[in-house]
């Protein structure tokens, strides 16, 4: 029935790529989005700024943590949006795919659910009747790793011929790409204040620590907050 249908993907959350082990200590960002008016904003109200944007764009410089980011922002939309199917594809974590450019959306659509996915019949039924319905969310992560070009192609054809919501996290080196792709503003991290920043190195030590020595960490963590409240 519609209804078994409903409660079995409440809570499905598809991922390609890294484990969401750090959502917990993971400390919140905040963003700017590139127009005049740049006030930091919270994910909830960038997601409000951008409500009518079916596709929102991370621009960042390397090793900023776009890809942390992305499992976190995963793993919030899926909590947001329990009634949509959520991808995560980061493509670090992919390989051998035969892509070219201007692939039809029925490509496309294979791409996602036998390359990407590889879903069983039942979950295959699942996320076509979803992806039809605009109720899909796909998260595009480390697409330098594949071909850039490629993989934005595949992004505005599936802007064009569905309704669903994609996010694109791409190198600053990339930008003039987006351009020619794309009319939306992106987004970029504001930065950590100083507090935060300390609350991201004591939970970094933490799990080193804890990796190392489970004893150790507790012991030598009184001797950590000393160093970073000083």
């Amino acid at each position: 029935t519609s209804e078994e249908i409903r409660n079995f993907i409440v809570g499905k959350f598809i991922e390609i790529g890294p484990n969401l082990h750090d959502v917990d200590s993971y400390i919140q960002r905040r963003f700017l989005l590139q127009t005049p008016d740049v006030q930091p904003l919270s994910f909830d109200e960038l997601l409000s700024h951008t409500s009518n944007e079916r596709l929102k764009i991370l621009v960042e410089d390397q090793r900023a943590g776009k890809s942390t980011f992305f499992v976190k922002a995963a793993y919030d939309l899926k909590q947001k949006y329990p009634h949509k199917w959520v991808v995560l594809i980061d493509f670090k974590s992919i390989k051998e795919l035969k892509l070219h450019e201007n692939m039809s959306i029925g490509k496309v659509r294979r791409f996602l659910t036998k390359d990407v996915q590889k879903l069983s019949e039942l979950n295959l039924k699942i996320f076509n009747d979803l992806f039809d319905a605009g109720n899909a969310i796909i998260l595009w992560d480390s697409i330098d790793e594949y071909s850039v070009e490629i993989i934005l192609n595949i992004i505005k054809t599936l802007e064009v011929s569905t309704t669903i919501q994609q996010w694109l996290a791409c190198g600053v080196e990339h930008k003039n790409k987006l351009k020619k792709y794309f009319t939306q503003k992106s987004f970029k991290f504001s930065e950590y204040s100083e507090n935060e920043q300390k609350r991201l190195m004591m939970n970094f030590i933490l799990k080193q620590k804890l990796k190392r020595n489970v004893r150790s960490a507790i012991l030598d963590i009184n001797n950590d907050m000393k160093l970073f409240q000083s």
